[in-house]
């Protein structure tokens, strides 16, 4: 059962919306005293509001103190939330080998300076930092 502030009842886990139970979820791991050595999360966002995007990255943050992780995201309004040395581009070369990173942690850095501090997650989005499917088809 759930106690969700401005509602009167208990919600049962079952009837709470999917954003819920993963971001209940997420904080479970992410509060884990004695985490594995190394966790690997798939789309961290999926299913969560974008205002509870910044409370998963300042929890990751904290968690990472402890063990290291990989998580993976297709969304600019996470990778907004990122700091350069946080965030990794994938890419493929013109053989379609894996390139990562993409960029140099320095290159992200330089480029976000020249583009007057743009969010890193919009400047990933335009494909500036690599990562993106316009030279390809699906």
């Amino acid at each position: 059962m759930l106690r969700e502030h401005g509602l009167r009842r208990l919600t049962p886990l079952a009837d709470a919306s999917y954003g819920t139970v993963r971001l209940l979820g997420l904080l479970a791991l992410l509060y884990d005293p004695n985490p594995p050595a190394f966790t690997c999360i798939e789309e961290i966002d999926h299913g969560l509001h974008p205002q509870a995007l910044e409370l998963v990255v300042q929890r990751l943050r904290e968690a990472a103190e402890r063990t290291q992780f990989i998580v993976a995201t297709h969304s600019p309004a996470l990778v907004n939330r990122l700091r350069p040395e946080e965030f990794v581009v994938c890419d493929r070369d013109e053989d379609g080998a894996s390139v990562i990173p993409a960029l140099t942690v320095d290159e992200v850095k330089a480029i976000v300076e020249e583009s007057g501090e743009q969010p890193l997650g919009e400047l990933w989005f335009s494909g500036i930092l690599g990562g993106d499917l316009t030279g390809g088809e699906l």
